[in-house]
């Protein structure tokens, strides 16, 4: 029998911000586990209703924050997962995950063909098996909801990665050093092997922007060279220069 490890997953409304120039989607879907459902029940409800114009009140404006982000699960190859699956969304919805063993009767995530419907209703939950039986970077997606436009919900956010590391690994948070539950960036240490850092890249297409100032922002100035970054993520720098 294969080992199990177990997740609690819920697909919610969360507001994402995307940056700290007012750009941002007030109607933001995620993919989070269940342990950081408090934090994020207060992101929701302190977000700036009405949202502060990026010009004229730029030190009201929201900043990033580090759980509203999507999800990344871990596994070790050879172990089944079970995702228990909870939806706060107003919508149906299901958590497919590409290129992983399932049985598709039971686990698609979604209505596909004849199959029976595997996603789930508004405020009604489901359990998932996945086998993890290759290593390698395996997408999550909402199968309930293939719209490609603004309105799908994965333009929205809902969306993720499995990440099934090499036999014995375990994986640990880079900055604390503790166990990792979730998150982009880990160290993963493999039995006889030197540790490495890994970082999970994800690309968005056609996200909704909710951005009162359409760009560029006269209020915002930076004298470095063209391209660069201010992300905290990127540089390690949190301050944004702003003009006076």
């Amino acid at each position: 029998m294969p080992v199990t490890r177990v997740y609690n997953v819920v697909a919610r409304h969360v507001p994402i911000v995307y940056d700290a120039y007012g750009d941002h989607d007030r109607n933001g879907m995620i993919f989070t586990l269940a342990e950081h459902e408090t934090a994020l029940n207060e992101v929701e409800s302190t977000f700036p209703r009405p949202f502060p114009d990026p010009v004229k009140q730029p030190e009201l404006l929201p900043e990033p924050h580090p759980l509203v982000r999507p999800l990344v699960l871990r596994a070790r190859v050879g172990e089944r997962l079970v995702i228990r699956f909870r939806n706060r969304l107003r919508q149906r919805a299901g958590i497919h995950a590409q290129g992983v063993g399932y049985r598709v009767k039971a686990a698609d995530g979604g209505a596909v063909g004849q199959n029976p419907d595997s996603a789930v209703r508004p405020g009604g939950a489901v359990t998932y098996e996945w086998d993890a039986t290759e290593e390698g970077v395996f997408f999550l997606g909402d199968l309930a909801d293939l719209r490609g436009g603004e309105d799908g919900s994965q333009a929205h956010g809902l969306f993720g990665a499995l990440i099934v590391e090499p036999e014995g690994a375990t994986w640990t948070d880079p900055v604390t050093g503790e166990p990792l539950l979730d998150g982009l960036h880990a160290d993963v240490h493999v039995p006889g092997q030197p540790s490495f850092r890994e970082y999970t890249l994800f690309m968005q297409d056609e996200s909704p922007n909710d951005n009162p100032v359409l760009p560029p922002h006269p209020r915002y100035e930076c004298d470095r060279p063209r391209p660069h970054t201010h992300s905290p993520a990127a540089t390690g720098e949190g301050d944004l220069p702003r003009a006076a």
